[in-house]
């Protein structure tokens, strides 16, 4: 048919069946109808439009004229509309089905049963552009807007009355399946299932197939597969659920669906079906949790799947039940019976629970008990071995703090666990258990009585008042027995029990405060609300201890005390009392949890992990606000993240809560980064505004913030390190950029530093401290106030505090400017005062200020680095400084002043105080120390001075030690800071070479008829002019550096540097521990300034780094050693294996130092690894946290650095740790290399340590080291083929190791983590390799076997020889002594018969043996012949 003769077609139809309805009986009519459903994908759109639009209308008139006919008790009529009804629900099936293939099929989509429909495609559209578009020609068929016409005309067809027109099942079911089946399928599609319009009248068809014509159990079938095979429908199916059982009162299909899903069973491996169950469940949940609380003793078996996404279903459905049942109206929190178990056995109501018929037998039960039930469940999945389900707990928990009802047990059991949860593997975890903790505190049910603050003192104080108040009810001993005291508090309970009854109303209404937060017991027993043992052993008063046992006329006393105070005791009183104190209790072991908690979330601050920094910080502002114990720690400690670079992190969270976290859609949203966070906290805790109190006067409100602004800032510096003092400095810096710093409270600072009054070191010092850092940023905050920073820090007070005076000198400092230099600029952007500044003057006076205080070497350092930053010509100053100072040494004062000062401050002992000078002369070792001075020091000429004012008396060299440290110290800081200053020097040559010359360039005139080529050759002439110029220059000052400064004939360092050399070589002389570590200090100051000087007296230093038993002269060396690598990188180059001498050391901050120095040399190429990383590798274990961190920073930041450092030096590390002297033990090896492996992450790299490993297995012939190479071995991954084909080649180097159980171990290990890889499947030559390392295994074993039997009986053999060789000596030694005897018996004999007999005798004695060849027999006898 052409689309005209379908058009009249069309048109006919729809007039016949708008006209009569029935008329769909007709066959013409009903084949025709058929004719096109069945050519629907060709029929024009506007045809099937036609046909969507009669259809649809035309069964509803018919229904309609249906319901007219519908007689009580006549059915004849209603019955005979049957033919119609049948045809009309047959076409309305058929024509779903069409239009759905049709819009499909349109659309390039072959599956039409394909849920995942892109929504905006198939979003409804019932605007009249849209309706346009749709009936465009070329647009496709989308017929979404005509789906709820088509709805509801089933939807009235479905309120006929089908037991009158069908009598049989079979033929009902058939027609109504013919409204069902569409109606699914509709669903199917995503886009039409997100649409309201069309879900709504799909699942109101639904509902009233399951109620009024006998679905029920297919319609539970349906909805089962739906979520069985579709995704986007599972929460759907929970709200079609939901309406079954609210509006048709089907509360049995819904029980019926939940007891076919607790009967399955799923996998590990599923994904998809358990992901659409537990969505189901817990929006089923959330829409009626009365329906799922029944069956959730069936439900429960799901806590123990594989899946673990059914765990998480789960937990969260006991989250949405504990919710629940708190918003219950009849639940009685605050007053609950008392609990007949700790928690609930589920299992006990299984018969109520499957009884739909008797729910409200369910309610009776008490609800504390259901709560403790699911609160157990949950605890117990914190020990979840998935980490989804861990955080999904915790998660779960989040919620249930935000509830209005406290739950105080469980706070406290929530709070225990959470902390013990924040050692937890996975960050997630960690981060939302700070979490639970920030929200435990703001919401904690303890400040009702005395406000929010959780200080443990005033709740402890408040604890012991109550304590003891209520000890006049208690026996005196609290460690007797419980029956015994339950005797004695029997009489008083029974008296005391009519009298709550009759009182319970006024108890009501004057315990409310308590019993809204507390659940009060029943009964008086004290034993009910007594502490807990842990809890009485954590309370400060409740100190253990053994008490004796009262005696019987002890208790006797006791009791009749305790009923003579029972009896005048108001009853309410006394059990306000009891709560009271359980309050406390309670409380009290809420902030020691909390208290707990906090140096773990200290450690939590250094995380990689920057969300979870976040939830630290806000921890430690939430603790702060609250006041509890420790938080200022962490306050602290957070001041190191304003290093922070990032401005922002992104997180990522599931909006789907019934899938694991890698499946369903995330919610990405961006929150502040760690440095924002950081001044944020910062800001709020110390610069924000107090709120205004009632009647204040508005200056007074301003001067009350403005001194705790301030006030604040000034403890923020109280014990506060170095390394906090630096990030408190950046802090300050970016808080005064930023305008949060008041000019009023500057004001206060400076007030607070210069008051007269009488106020504590810490405040002045931290006032200054504070000062200076605001100055770094603006300068003139110093600048303003130069008069006071003279007066008081460099004035009589600094001198009598000399911390406050070095702290004067870095804020005087800022006074130049902080201005960082530009690589390559020449211009000096720092402020610099003239030499005739009185500024100076006060700080060369405060150096020269006779002083006996260690804390001089700091103040003179600060003092020297202002001088040189502030100076235009420091030079001359600090020489005239340095003179001066020596000259009062060498002087020396009188006896009598110095010598009690230096027996202080130096430890010198002397037995006696009336010694003459022959004895210091003659006797003290003192004197010694300072004689070889005046000898081996080579003075120039210019310092006669010196010279001639060297000889002193003994005593007054004897208490000159001190000040020659001084000395000494001045020297060598002067000589690094005057290198600094050449290069300004050589700087400002530069610069005024350039200003020159381009002044030059530009008076010259210039030549017209000079060509481009011209210009090119004379620029050029001129640069190169200009750069020999400029290395002019730097050759000048690196000569004054080389040559004059320390060998220079006018020199004055060239005085002190044999100086330091000599006192260092000769400890046995210079005693003086502070001369000892102040030469120290200088000779590494001296040494970074000549190449010269550093090469000859280099070993000096390594030998005092050797010898030297004070740990603050060997972290100084080292210090010294790695700016001696800086300067001069080719000297040290060669004695580099001197600074890993340093790792070895007995001091922690010998170690420390080392490590960071070797850090920053390494990362920064200023000397070459030679295989010592093994040194540092070790450090990864070593106890103290922070310098396994340190060395673990290290090797991570080298291997962002150069991927293959670590990979170029794996051998040596190997070999370096597990052979020779430096080797260590198996289990400390296995870690080490456990961490560097981690760190190669190529697989080319993977690759050839896999084939060096191999070959090493040859070279070595110990046990200990086949199995380090091994172990070493199975830390590779071996993703590549390639890595499993060298591991095979290298068999033959290793086959003969395999016997022993560790190396076999190892090489099983590695046989797992190849058979992971997806390409290892049936691969036959890891199947070959697997029987051939088993093969060789027992090849290995067999061969030992056989060398023991060797070595068993060789050994036996030798030890059957030893005891011959034994017996026969024995024998031996026997036949001698009897020789001997016979030999005595003979000479006994008389002297005739020995003339008589000599010839016989002669004979006699040429048989016998004589000793010496006795005993050369013996010996020849016990060496083995050749046979044996």
């Amino acid at each position: 048919m052409d689309p005209s003769e379908i058009k009249r077609t069309v048109n006919r139809l729809v007039d016949q069946l708008t006209t009569s309805p029935q008329s769909i009986t007709e066959p013409d009519m009903f084949d025709i109808f058929q004719s096109l459903l069945k050519c629907a994908l060709t029929l024009p759109q506007s045809a099937l439009r036609s046909v969507l639009d009669v259809l649809p209308s035309a069964f509803e008139a018919e229904t309609l004229l249906t319901l007219r006919d519908a007689n009580p008790s006549d059915h004849t009529a209603y019955k005979s509309h049957r033919p119609a009804l049948e045809r009309y629900a047959f076409l309305l099936l058929w024509l779903v089905e069409a239009c759905e293939k049709r819009r499909l099929s349109e659309r390039g989509i072959d599956n039409a049963l394909s849920g995942q429909v892109d929504k905006q495609k198939l979003a409804k559209s019932k605007t009249g552009k849209q309706k346009a578009k749709a009936s465009d020609k070329n647009a496709p068929f989308d017929w979404d807007h005509q789906i709820p016409d088509v709805l509801s005309s089933m939807l009235k067809a479905l309120s006929l009355k089908t037991d009158f027109i069908w009598t049989t099942s079979q033929e009902r079911d058939a027609f109504v399946g013919c409204f069902t089946k569409p109606v699914y399928q509709i669903l199917e599609m995503k886009g039409f299932a997100d649409d309201s319009a069309i879900r709504v009248p799909a699942f109101k068809i639904i509902c009233a197939v399951a109620k009024s014509h006998g679905q029920s159990y297919s319609t539970q079938t349906s909805i089962l597969q739906k979520l069985q095979y579709f995704d986007h429908l599972s929460e759907y199916m929970a709200e079609l659920t939901h309406l079954l059982v609210e509006t048709k009162d089907l509360p049995q299909l819904a029980d019926a669906i939940l007891r076919e899903i607790s009967s399955k069973t799923f996998s590990a491996q599923d994904t998809k079906g358990p992901r659409s169950f537990s969505r189901y469940l817990v929006k089923l949940t959330s829409l009626s949790p009365r329906l799922v609380f029944r069956q959730i003793v069936m439900l429960q078996k799901h806590l123990d799947s594989e899946n673990y996404v059914m765990r998480i279903c789960l937990l969260e459905v006991f989250g949405k039940l504990i919710d629940a049942l708190s918003q219950d109206e009849d639940q009685q929190v605050s007053n609950p019976p008392e609990p007949r178990t700790a928690a609930l056995n589920l299992e006990d109501h299984d018969e109520l629970e499957h009884s739909p018929s008797v729910p409200k037998d369910k309610e009776k039960e008490p609800h504390v008990v259901k709560l403790d039930g699911f609160f157990h469940l949950l605890f117990e999945r914190f020990c979840d071995s998935n980490t989804f389900v861990r955080l999904k707990v915790v998660n779960i928990f989040e919620d249930i703090v935000k509830l209005p009802v406290p739950f105080p047990k469980h706070r406290l059991r929530l709070a225990a666990t959470a902390v013990r949860s924040l050692e937890d593997k996975s960050s997630q975890v960690r981060k939302h258990c700070i979490t639970v903790l920030s929200k435990l505190i703001e919401t904690h049910p303890y400040g009702v009585m005395h406000g929010g603050e959780l200080g443990i003192e005033e709740w402890q104080a408040r604890y012991d008042t109550i304590e003891k108040e209520l000890s006049v009810f208690d026996l005196p001993a609290n460690q007797v027995d419980e029956e015994i005291r339950k005797i004695m508090q029997d009489d008083a309970s029974d008296a005391q029990t009519n009298g709550e009854e009759n009182e319970s109303n006024s108890q009501d209404s004057g315990d409310s405060t308590i019993r809204d937060n507390e659940i009060p017991t029943p009964q008086c027993d004290d034993t009910k609300e007594k502490m807990t043992d842990s809890q009485s052993l954590n309370s400060p008063s409740g100190k253990p201890g053994k008490k004796s046992r009262p005696t019987k006329t002890d208790m006797d006393a006791a009791a009749v005390d305790q009923q003579t105070a029972l009896s005048h005791c108001d009853n309410n009183v006394l059990m306000k009392l009891r709560l009271t104190k359980k309050y406390y209790s309670d409380a009290i072991q809420f902030i020691q949890i909390l208290q707990s908690a906090i140096p773990l979330i200290e450690k939590l601050l250094a995380s990689k992990v920057k969300s979870e920094v976040l939830e630290a910080i806000y921890f430690f502002k939430t603790a702060w606000i609250y006041k509890i114990n420790g938080a200022q720690s962490g306050i602290k400690r957070m001041l190191h993240l304003v290093w922070s670079t990032e401005n922002s992190t992104v997180e990522e969270s599931n909006k789907d809560t019934g899938a694991g976290p890698e499946d369903g859609p995330k919610e990405v949203k961006e929150v502040k980064g760690v440095r924002f966070a950081l001044l944020d906290c910062y800001q709020e805790l110390y610069f924000a505004p107090l709120p205004r109190e009632a009647g204040e006067t508005v200056s007074a409100y301003a001067n009350r913030n403005i001194t705790r602004i301030a006030r604040n800032m000034i403890e923020l510096t109280y014990h506060a390190t170095l390394a906090e003092l630096t990030s408190l400095e950046e802090l300050m810096g970016v808080l005064m950029d930023r305008g949060y710093v008041h000019e009023d409270v500057i004001y206060k600072l400076w007030e607070v530093y210069s008051t007269s009054k009488d106020i504590s070191k810490q405040q002045r010092r931290g006032a200054i401290i504070i000062l200076g850092m605001l100055a770094a940023p603006r300068p003139n905050v110093v600048a303003d106030n130069l008069d006071k920073l003279i007066v008081i820090g460099l004035g009589p007070i600094g001198k009598g505090d000399l911390v406050l005076a070095k702290y004067s000198c870095i804020a005087l400092s800022r006074i130049g400017g902080s201005a960082k230099k530009v690589k390559g600029s020449l211009i000096d952007r720092n402020v610099r005062l003239p030499m005739d500044n009185p500024v100076f003057l006060k700080l060369a006076d405060i150096i020269q200020t006779p002083n006996k205080d260690k804390g001089w070497f700091a103040m003179a350092e600060q003092a020297l680095n202002t001088i040189y930053v502030l100076g235009d010509q420091p030079d001359p100053l600090c020489s005239e400084v340095l003179k001066t100072m020596a000259l009062k040494v060498f002087q020396g004062p009188s006896e009598q002043s110095v010598l009690p000062d230096m027996m202080e401050i130096d430890g010198q002992t002397i037995a006696t105080t009336n010694v003459d000078s022959t004895e210091f002369q003659t006797g003290n070792q003192d004197i010694a120390e300072e004689r070889p001075l005046s000898s081996g020091a080579q003075v120039p000429d210019h310092q006669n001075t010196v010279r001639s004012t060297h000889s002193t008396s003994s005593s007054s060299v004897f208490t000159n030690s001190f000040a020659l440290s001084q000395v000494i110290f001045l020297a060598g800081h002067i000589a690094v800071k005057h290198l600094v200053y050449l290069e300004l020097v050589e700087r400002e040559f530069k610069r005024r070479k350039a200003e020159t010359d381009e002044l030059k360039k530009k008076q010259k005139p210039q030549k017209t008829d000079h060509t481009d080529k011209d210009r090119e050759v004379e620029g050029e002439e001129l640069d190169q002019v200009a750069g020999n110029v400029e290395d002019d220059i730097g050759d000048i000052i690196a000569h004054a550096r080389e040559r004059e400064l320390l060998f220079g004939q006018r020199s004055l360092l060239g005085v002190f540097a044999p100086m330091s050399v000599q006192i260092c070589g000769l400890p046995a002389v210079y005693k003086n521990e502070t001369l000892q570590t102040a030469a120290a200090l200088s000779l590494g100051k001296f040494m970074c300034v000549s190449a010269e000087f550093c090469e000859k007296h280099l070993m000096l230093l390594f030998k005092i780094l050797e010898t030297s038993k004070n740990p603050a002269v060997r972290s100084n060396i080292i210090i010294a050693l790695g700016d001696i690598a800086v300067s001069f990188a080719t000297i040290m180059d060669q004695h580099s294996d001197g600074l890993y001498k340093g790792l070895a050391d007995n001091d922690l901050e010998v170690k420390k130092n080392t490590l960071m120095v070797l850090t920053h040399l390494i990362l920064n190429g200023m000397i070459k690894v030679k295989g010592q990383l093994g040194e540092i590798a070790k450090c990864i274990n070593d106890p103290d946290t922070r310098l396994s961190d340190l060395a673990q920073l290290f090797f991570d930041e080298l291997s962002k650095k150069d991927h293959n450092a670590i990979y170029n030096n794996l051998p040596d590390m190997i070999s370096h740790l597990s052979v020779g002297k430096h080797a260590v033990d198996a289990p400390l090896f296995q870690s080490v290399m456990n961490n560097i492996f981690k760190h190669l992450k190529k697989d080319k790299q993977s690759e050839s340590i896999v084939e060096k490993l191999c070959q090493r297995f040859r070279l070595v012939s110990e046990t200990r080291q086949w199995q380090d190479i091994a172990y070493c071995l199975s830390l590779l991954q071996f993703k590549s083929e390639k890595s499993l084909k060298k591991l095979v080649d290298g068999l033959p180097f290793y086959q003969d190791k395999l016997y022993d159980a560790e190396v076999f171990k190892c090489f099983e290990d590695i046989l797992a983590k190849v058979k992971a890889n997806k390409w290892a499947k049936e691969h036959a030559d890891l199947i070959e390799f697997e029987k051939a390392l088993r093969a060789q295994k027992e090849k290995g074993e067999e061969d030992m076997m056989m060398e023991n039997k060797v070595q068993k009986k060789q050994n036996a053999r030798r030890r059957r020889q030893k005891l011959n060789a034994r017996e026969q000596i024995n024998e031996d030694e026997n036949a001698e002594m009897d020789w001997q005897n016979e030999d005595e018996g003979r000479k006994d004999e008389p002297a005739l018969l020995s003339q008589g007999n000599g010839k016989s005798q002669s004979t006699r004695s040429k048989q016998l043996p004589t000793r010496s060849s006795r005993r050369s027999t013996r010996r020849r006898d016990a060496t083995p012949s050749s046979d044996e």
